[in-house]
């Protein structure tokens, strides 16, 4: 008989088994995804430098202040090419560190913000335009 009450269930912890699951489904669902969250990353930082460029001759600006700081000193290309280098790097770096089941996390913690970055500055272009 059970004894599975809401008074004595506890949402899981960080620590819980349930938590361990999850992220083990996660990172197996991306790293089975792998190559396709690697061309994404790709996809994702060239078109960011592309429509970051395009947007700053319409006269927008760019809204991360490092991001900001760098293109005033070396252009767009330069300055964003160099940080998403650097980005990349680090990924890469942390990519050969990782265990390989869990490898697939790396590419998905750049294609997922990277894609959501690339998605508001075409809209934030299609607005200032039409």
């Amino acid at each position: 008989m059970s004894q599975d009450t809401p008074s004595n269930r506890h949402a899981p912890t960080l620590d819980s088994p349930d938590i361990d699951g999850r992220i083990a489904r996660l990172a197996a669902t991306a790293t089975d995804a792998e190559r396709f969250l690697w061309a994404v990353v790709g996809v994702t930082v060239v078109l960011d430098v592309a429509l970051t460029a395009y947007g700053l001759d319409l006269g927008l600006v760019e809204g991360n202040p490092i991001a900001a700081a760098f293109v005033e000193r070396y252009g767009v290309v330069v300055a964003l090419g160099g940080l998403k280098a650097a980005a990349l790097g680090v990924a890469f770096t942390g990519w050969a560190l990782v265990a390989r089941p869990f490898r697939g996390l790396i590419p998905l913690g750049l294609a997922f913000p990277w894609t959501a970055v690339t998605v508001v500055n075409a809209v934030t272009i299609l607005t200032y335009v039409l």
